[in-house]
């Protein structure tokens, strides 16, 4: 993949969370664009192995030419709160 076209989805606005697949099978999911900065020729991941927690794991490094597929996530929307039991 080349560096612009992964650029424009991560700078895409409204942002749209996507899991980037990579050769090999593993998958990353960015759920928000602060977490993936784009490089010529890689892009640092920040990874979380627990979603609700504010702290990183680690970081990853990913080869653009390793990128096989982006994939864009469900946005969560908000429901209506359920209704009260009737009685």
């Amino acid at each position: 993949m080349r560096p612009g076209e992964l650029n424009e989805i991560v700078r895409a606005r409204p942002f749209v969370p996507f899991r980037l697949h990579v050769t090999g099978g593993v998958t990353y999911d960015i759920l928000n664009p602060e977490f993936i900065l784009v490089g010529r020729s890689l892009a640092a991941l920040l990874v979380r192995r627990d979603p609700n927690s504010p702290i990183f794991d680690l970081p990853s490094w990913v080869n653009l030419v390793h990128i096989t597929q982006i994939e864009p996530l469900e946005v969560p929307t908000a429901s209506a709160p359920p209704a009260p039991p009737q009685t």
